[in-house]
């Protein structure tokens, strides 16, 4: 069976279809040692290589873990970073994982949680797109003490980035601890949320991603998802199609 370059590399977890045309135009790619064309047709048994790396297509074999990301890892796979996701992760990685994958759902550095790892193109490519309606669940820890006001300021919205923020779920868990559930998904929105309204968040932990739950996971650990987790995920790429 032969799939056009991009929808090879899409279903092999290299990226999404269009970030696969810009790989062929940027001439980062090749098929049986000549540069890959827009459009062209490639078979499994064909040598695809990405920047001198081959590309292997695995049918229907999807890779999902859920990576508790601890403090201090930067969200990106450039080497060069200090702190960089796949130094931290390599301890962890087996010969069962696919060459390329991806990291679904951004935190900063200095917050930790839930963090999707998948080689699912397709379905990085939809939960990207709908980032900002995604649920997300956090444990935050702030000072000073929280109160009544702060509570009702937060679940209203509060101004930041020149918008008021979409009203969201704020429950108080002890006077410095609040658990918070957002669908939006602004730069750093409950950082900077918390300080217009002059406080400080003291550590921010994502509990849940698109209903992935890090549970009892231990920081800097990795679990596989369960069926229920893959077909919860999978369903969302479905009815964005």
């Amino acid at each position: 069976m032969s799939y056009r370059i991009n929808h090879f590399l899409s279903k092999s977890g290299v990226c999404s279809r269009r970030a696969a045309d810009r790989l062929v135009r940027q001439g980062r790619v090749r098929v049986n040692q000549q540069p890959a064309q827009l459009g062209m047709k490639v078979a499994a048994e064909d040598d695809v290589r990405l920047d001198g790396h081959p590309v292997v297509l695995v049918e229907n074999q999807y890779f999902y873990r859920l990576y508790y990301k601890p403090r201090g890892v930067v969200c990106t796979q450039n080497l060069a970073v200090d702190g960089n996701l796949l130094t931290a992760i390599k301890p962890m990685q087996t010969s069962t994982w696919p060459n390329y994958f991806f990291a679904v759902g951004r935190l900063d550095k200095d917050s930790e949680g839930a963090l999707l790892l998948t080689n699912n193109g397709t379905l990085t490519n939809c939960l990207l797109n709908e980032n900002k309606t995604l649920p997300k669940r956090y444990l935050v820890t702030v000072t000073p003490q929280v109160t009544d006001e702060f509570l009702e300021k937060m679940s209203a919205g509060v101004e930041i980035l020149d918008q008021v923020t979409e009203p969201c779920r704020v429950f108080r868990l002890s006077e410095q601890i609040i658990q918070i559930e957002l669908t939006q998904g602004l730069n750093r929105q409950i950082r900077r949320m918390c300080q217009a309204l002059g406080y400080q968040v003291q550590r921010l932990i994502r509990i849940e991603f698109a209903g992935l739950g890090i549970n009892h996971l231990p920081a800097g650990n990795i679990r596989s998802l369960c069926a229920n987790e893959i077909a919860k995920i999978e369903s969302l790429s479905k009815n964005k199609s």
